[in-house]
């Protein structure tokens, strides 16, 4: 007796022909994604200006970047607007 497997072939090739579309699809997604978040965060940067370690790039009066403390932080008071 002689097993026919070509209907399990047939599913198989079709389930991999959905999860391959849905990968395709995924991936547009993400791209897309990556896209906005790149013109959000443009955005943000021409809004609020440029940062420096995730915070405000501001500069002295002379126009110099104050140092960095004795344990590598930029410290920067934004209730006060002073440099510590």
């Amino acid at each position: 007796m002689k097993e026919d497997f070509a209907d399990a072939y047939q599913g198989a090739r079709e389930e991999l022909a959905i999860w391959k579309r849905r990968a395709l699809e995924a991936e547009a997604k993400v791209r897309e994604q990556d896209r906005i978040i790149e013109r959000l965060g443009d955005a943000l940067n021409d809004q609020n200006g440029p940062t420096f370690m995730g915070e405000p790039n501001v500069q002295d009066e002379n126009g110099v970047r104050p140092a960095f403390s004795s344990d590598g932080a930029y410290r920067f008071n934004p209730l006060t607007g002073q440099h510590e």
